[in-house]
Order: C-alpha cells, then sequence, then structure tokens
C-alpha cells in the first residue's frame, strides 16, 4: 500500500507535492498527509477507498533537522524585511531566501521537506539589535527545490570544495552555496577549468561555475597587531610597505590571488600593485616594496601555518619570511624579508574584511 501511494503522489521519485504515509490501528487505514492537490489523490483514494485516507500536511510534521530551530535575534542594525525573510527561512529549514523580481519574496525548501511549507512559522521572540519586535512578517512565496535535498546540497558543496581544494590545499580559492534563483549550486572559484570541468561533469545540472575576485583582507602582525600598507597610501612603484595602526581604508587591504603551485601574489587594494622585494633581491634584510606584476618570482609569496591562526609569508624567490625591521612595534616601521628566526614580527594573521 505504502508503494501505491508514493507511486500515484511522488512517481518516479519527483517530489513536487510533499509526502508522508503512517498507518493508522485506530481506524486500520493508511494515513496520507500530503499538499497534492485533490486532482492527485482523488483517484488513489477512488482506488483503496476502505484503504485510504487523504490529510494536509500536519503542522506537527517535523522539519527537516537544521540549525537553529530557536529564537532568533538579528545581527543587523534594524529589523528589515529582508532580514526578516532570512529568519524566516533558517527558522523553518529552508535552503535559500531571496527577493524575485517577479514574485516577491521567496523562500526555497529542500525536495524531501516535511513541513507545510503554505503554514510557515515565525520566529518565536525576535527582536533585532536595537531591542525592537517586529510586529509585520513578509508573506513569501514557498517551493521546494527540483533537484536538491538537503542533504545533498552538503554533498555537492562538500565535493566542489574537495575538488578545487584537494587535502586542504589553498592553491585556488572555493567557496560553494546553494542558490534558490537557479536551484544549483554556485562555486566561486578563481581554479582554471582543467580542475573545475570533472566537477561540472560529475553534476551537469546541479552546479554553476562563477568566476570570484579573492576577498578583501586585511594583514596583521603578530607581534605589533599593526596593519599592514603603504607608506602615504602611495600608489607608485617602488613605494615602501610598512605596518601602520588601523585605518580601515583600501591602503591597509590586500587580495590573496593564486599563482598555483601553493604560490600567491598579494595585491593592495588602493594601488593595485604587488607585495615584492626591492631590486628582485635574495638576500636577508633587503626591504618589502609594491610594484608592477611584471612576472617575476619576488612577487610570489607561499603561505605557511603556524598556528594559532597565524602564517608565515615567505617569499618564492629568497625564501626568506615576511618581517618587520628590528622586530619593531611602532606605527611606521618598514617591513622587509629576512632570516627564519621564529620570531613572533615574522607572524601575520590575515584576516577577511566582510
Amino acid at each position: 500500500m505504502q508503494n501505491a501511494v508514493a507511486t500515484a503522489i511522488q512517481p518516479n521519485g519527483d517530489t513536487t507535492y510533499s509526502l508522508a504515509v503512517t498507518y493508522d490501528g485506530t481506524s486500520d487505514r493508511v494515513i496520507t498527509q500530503t499538499d497534492a492537490p485533490s486532482s492527485i489523490t482523488d483517484p488513489l483514494a477512488a482506488q483503496y477507498p476502505d484503504q485510504v485516507v487523504i490529510q494536509g500536511p500536519s503542522a506537527n510534521t517535523p522539519p527537516a533537522t537544521c540549525a537553529p530551530q530557536t529564537s532568533l535575534t538579528s545581527n543587523r542594525g534594524a529589523t528589515t524585511a529582508s532580514d526578516q525573510l532570512q529568519a524566516m527561512a533558517d527558522y523553518n529549514c529552508a535552503l535559500s531566501a531571496f527577493q524575485d523580481p517577479n514574485s516577491g519574496p521567496t523562500i526555497i525548501f529542500p525536495s524531501d521537506y516535511t513541513g507545510d511549507i503554505n503554514n510557515l512559522q515565525i520566529p518565536q521572540h525576535w527582536i533585532d539589535s536595537n531591542g525592537d519586535t517586529s510586529t509585520s512578517w513578509p508573506t513569501p512565496a514557498t517551493t521546494r527545490s527540483a533537484k536538491f535535498t538537503a542533504a545533498q546540497v552538503q554533498k555537492v558543496i562538500a565535493a566542489a570544495v574537495a575538488q578545487i581544494e584537494p587535502d586542504g590545499s589553498k592553491f585556488y580559492y572555493a567557496a560553494a552555496h546553494y542558490d534558490g534563483m537557479s536551484d544549483r549550486i554556485v562555486v566561486n572559484t578563481d581554479a582554471p577549468s582543467s580542475v573545475t570541468d570533472p566537477l561540472v561533469a560529475a553534476y551537469p545540472d546541479q552546479v554553476t561555475i562563477a568566476g570570484q575576485t579573492a576577498p578583501a583582507m586585511q594583514i596583521v602582525n603578530k607581534k605589533s597587531n599593526l596593519d599592514l600598507g603603504i607608506d602615504g597610501a602611495s600608489t607608485e612603484y617602488n613605494a615602501g610597505v610598512m605596518q601602520q595602526t588601523a585605518d580601515a581604508t583600501a591602503n591597509q587591504q590586500w587580495r590573496l590571488i593564486s599563482a598555483g603551485n601553493g604560490q600567491y601574489k598579494l595585491k593592495n587594494v588602493n594601488s593595485g600593485l604587488l607585495l615584492g622585494i626591492a631590486g628582485g633581491s635574495g638576500d636577508a634584510g633587503a626591504p618589502a616594496v609594491q610594484w608592477d606584476d611584471n612576472g617575476h618570482d619576488d612577487h610570489l609569496w607561499k603561505v605557511i601555518d603556524a598556528d594559532g591562526g597565524y602564517v608565515k609569508l615567505v617569499n618564492v624567490r629568497s625564501g626568506l619570511p615576511l618581517d618587520v625591521s628590528g622586530a619593531s612595534t611602532d606605527s611606521g616601521a618598514s617591513t622587509l624579508q629576512n632570516t627564519d628566526n621564529g620570531a613572533d614580527s615574522e607572524l601575520w594573521q590575515l584576516t577577511p574584511i566582510s
């Protein structure tokens, strides 16, 4: 009987409509909870008039496991419609929430979601960061993914990361997420097609590869807690690189760009120039400067994990790490390449800027 019900409402595994089937001993009938219309369920009820009872989906049907299922608090400055839409999606275990240009606020659920998508629960005790409560929530359009269960989303995302960053390698940038508008996993990466093509071949109707500008980040010295920046916020070739008091400007922002083989370019956001070594020197004590991307390996760096959230930035040409002159903690102290001496002044923290 269970197979007959599933075949009628979800033929060939189609999950357009929700379905939960249980046997009720009191009535000695099969209870079929579904949001399928009567045009779908009537033939089933007619075929098994004394055996099947059709019901709408139960409001008590537990949703798929997700987090959080507790009260939510906005972390933004005010309670906005988009804030509420995302909170409602999270609270009801949805895959995606977005503003559709045609249908307005929209929430997409996993294909195997068993809750009632037409009667969403509003997060209880909602307050925004100002302590204000919400009285009016958006009424979103709701539907289920045609391709993905919640588990399948995680499976494809994991496959994408494993393909682009095997064994935790950071040769290429990779970030993947489910996109409700396209019903696909979008993979943002700077990896070439030779790396991403096998992923697309494995999931041809589920994955979209998108180019990605590497995120801007601060580079903070462990000893001084000061930011790496350019002297005078210069945009000129050969300008010195120094540590500075944080000022949240583009001069103290850098992009880590993969050059392959575990090597990176560090591009200053303000100048568009690369971190390099004066004269391409291989000597300890040679100062760090910014320069045009001319293909020389003194503009390439290896990012070596040093534990505790810190790394060493090791110049490819010289094999020497980036250091602060004299291990100074003063703002304005210049940087240079130095013999690896294990000092905190040779350790840096790379923090993405949101």
